[in-house]
């Protein structure tokens, strides 16, 4: 089990809480109809995956049990491309799945799951995902990939992608890839949430450049492709208090974990656009600071921090 942020070593399960709403709709992806009996399970799958397998504050705080991915500006538009039969070539990506709450979320609202694909490093978080959801028939075509975005022997950005429109149907019914290189210039939607904030300020830079190699330049006006997400900001943009330095670094370099405000993370992927733009692709560029939705959120964070909702958005 691992614990590179001190978090407190039990689940708290009185910090569980989920809308009426919510719980219909994990109801219905896990079928189980009782209330308590599902409050139950979910907090269950939710202590296993914290306490035996990485004590991600997300986790703690029951974060990953938010749909987060549908609070986005965008998730509109993403739903729309999703069932967009027209667009044979399309693809989702949720980089960072962790269970894969999210990638079943926009299955239930749309996307095909064949043509959903949930990547993460830790295969005991995707197997606990698929107990949590009791293999439901809206994970069971999802394609569920276990690897490290930052090997080059899985995504290798100096890889030149086609860019080119992708037809074929039965790509997506394959066995599960060990590795994303038959994917570069390929998804047309790529979600990246609470993922950027676990790294310094360089191995961002990477992950971006990493993410923009697999994304497909659009042939078509009107048919753009989305690379999106969320995490923890800051205004203006900086390290979070020398005391807690020690606490937030990035676990793969030991370096301290950078937060960007929606300035530098608009000129960071401005720079990293530059050959799209070549390309003859628009690239446009959003990014908007939000305060956190609760005050205990706010409360647990500085009062430089913010939530970061960022989007590229390819064109013709």
């Amino acid at each position: 089990m691992s614990d590179p942020y001190g978090m407190p070593s039990r689940l708290d399960a009185s910090k569980f809480s989920l809308t009426p709403d919510a719980l219909a709709i994990f109801s219905r992806m896990t079928r189980i109809r009782d209330e308590e009996q599902l409050k139950t399970h979910l907090i269950e799958q939710t202590r296993k995956a914290y306490e035996e397998v990485y004590r991600y504050p997300c986790l703690l705080k029951f974060g990953h049990l938010d749909f987060r991915m549908t609070m986005h500006p965008l998730y509109g538009a993403v739903v729309k491309q999703g069932i967009d039969t027209s667009r044979p070539g399309r693809f989702l990506l949720d980089i960072g799945t962790a269970v894969g709450t999210d990638a079943r979320r926009v299955v239930l609202d749309g996307w095909p799951s064949e043509r959903v694909y949930g990547v993460d490093i830790n295969k005991k978080l995707i197997d606990i995902g698929r107990s949590m959801f009791c293999d439901s028939p809206f994970s069971n075509g999802i394609i569920f990939v276990v690897g490290d975005i930052f090997a080059d022997k899985f995504v290798d950005p100096s890889l030149q992608p086609s860019w080119q429109k992708f037809h074929s149907n039965s790509f997506s019914s394959l066995r599960p890839p060990s590795t994303l290189h038959c994917f570069a210039g390929r998804f047309t939607s790529i979600y990246a949430g609470s993922l950027f904030h676990l790294f310094d300020r360089e191995t961002q830079t990477d992950l971006a450049k990493r993410l923009l190699s697999l994304a497909a330049l659009p042939t078509v006006k009107g048919k753009p492709t989305f690379i999106f997400g969320r995490q923890v900001g800051r205004e203006p943009a900086g390290y979070d208090p020398v005391e807690d330095i020690d606490k937030w670094r990035d676990v793969r370099s030991g370096k301290a974990i950078f937060r960007h405000s929606a300035d530098t993370w608009k000129l960071m992927w401005s720079e990293l656009s530059a050959a799209v733009k070549d390309a003859g692709i628009k690239v446009v560029l959003n990014a908007e600071s939000k305060g956190f939705e609760t005050a205990e959120e706010h409360a647990r964070g500085y009062e430089e921090h913010r939530l970061l909702y960022w989007s590229v958005e390819l064109t013709m």
